[in-house]
């Protein structure tokens, strides 16, 4: 099969049918539909390795039990190996598995045996996750990726969508050399996901076939929901993600439906704030400020009433606001809007216990506004020490 990068997507890859329904091993249709797509890969391909993003074990062996019987029918066997724990090299657990009497077995009773690699993410340590660095089961395999690519038979791994989101970093010869991607995801983490995204004021992405995977994730949600209000939600975060990807025609478009389905639907409520703001971000990102100005006004209204005063989306939408009128040399209207952004961003630290992230930006923002409107240095070392030692911060 030639590397074509095709990329195959299904949602709610499982299905709540009944045992003994024509849907007796528990995928959907759809699931089903990318499933034999998958199988036609371990089928045809001579060589090469496909990608599958899959955050659930349980779907993963019933996609596989799904397609046993389709590949043994056409002399396919499919060797399975788990990476173990602290595994230093995923290319020698390959390796190991292709000495195997397993191996050996398949080989004997197969015309060509595939090789399914799984707990990719098991090797690494949660420190080494953490420290930033490459580990080093992932740069073997990053290293390795032409000795995966010409093995002489096809190659699967099972990765979760995080660490989807990881690899084109950490691994980027071995994430753009995969002959094809294939996603599942359960309904649950499907939606789970996006709700989390929206959270998001920026729904980010590392590289292009992550933006693309969120950008058909919101669509399907978009086409699907029932709901007015949520289906707005689902829009404002599908044109702020366009917005992100410098698609600005696009993402207009799609702010404007949000806008327009949350001003009919949501009313003075949360949906119709949060298209509010992000139609305003695209277009003081674009410099449109004359045309973001009432958009942010209504927003942050609409913000104080359904969430009250001194909740840190109030915050953004101030900080927001502040940068706008410093953009139009409205500095004595930005100071007073960049205060009370610090204020309710300390009281949300010692609510919760934690700093918000954002507080330390939004000093730094506060300090270059000062330096702008011409405080001496002296002054504005000791108003920020002063604010940074009430909010545990680094002045």
């Amino acid at each position: 099969m030639a590397e074509d990068n095709r990329q195959f997507v299904v949602r709610d890859a499982v299905s709540e049918a009944a045992p003994g329904t024509e849907l007796e091993d528990g995928l959907s249709a759809d699931g089903r539909r990318v499933a034999g797509e998958l199988a036609a890969f371990l089928e045809q391909a001579d060589e090469g390795y496909a990608i599958c993003i899959c955050g659930s074990p349980a779907t993963r062996r019933r996609i596989l039990a799904s397609i046993r019987g389709r590949l043994q029918s056409r002399g396919v066997g499919v060797l399975g190996l788990d990476v173990p724990a602290r595994a230093r090299s995923v290319t020698a657990v390959i390796r190991e598995g292709l000495g195997s009497r397993e191996f050996a077995a398949l080989e004997k009773d197969s015309a060509k045996v595939a090789i399914s690699v799984n707990n990719i993410a098991d090797a690494v340590t949660r420190e080494e996750w953490d420290s930033g660095a490459r580990p080093a089961p992932i740069q073997g395999l990053n290293q390795q990726r032409d000795w995966v690519r010409k093995l002489g038979r096809p190659v699967v791994f099972w990765i979760d969508a995080w660490l989807a989101g990881k690899l084109p970093l950490l691994a980027p010869d071995f994430w753009v050399g995969r002959s094809v991607v294939f996603e599942f995801s359960t309904e649950t983490e499907f939606r789970d996901a996006a709700m989390t995204w929206i959270g998001e004021e920026r729904i980010g992405f590392v590289n292009r076939d992550e933006a693309m995977r969120k950008v058909r994730i919101f669509e399907d949600l978009a086409r699907d929901e029932k709901q007015p209000e949520q289906r707005a939600l689902h829009l404002a975060a599908l044109g702020t993600l366009l917005k992100n990807m410098a698609d600005y025609a696009r993402a207009e478009e799609v702010l404007k439906q949000a806008l327009a389905l949350a001003e009919a639907t949501a009313g003075e409520d949360s949906p119709h704030a949060i298209a509010l703001n992000n139609l305003a971000q695209l277009y003081q990102d674009t410099n449109r400020l004359a045309e973001a100005e009432p958009l942010m006004r209504r927003a942050l209204a609409v913000f104080e009433k359904s969430y009250g005063p001194d909740r840190p989306e109030v915050a953004a939408v101030l900080s927001n606001l502040a940068l706008l009128v410093y953009a139009t040399n409205r500095l004595s209207e930005a100071e007073p809007l960049m205060r009370r952004a610090l204020e309710i961003l300390h009281k949300s630290a010692r609510a919760t216990g934690h700093q918000h992230p954002h507080l330390q930006v939004a000093l730094a923002n506060y300090a270059g506004l000062l330096k702008v409107m011409g405080r001496s240095d002296e002054e504005i070392r000791k108003t920020l020490t002063e604010l940074a030692g009430r909010y545990g911060l680094k002045a």
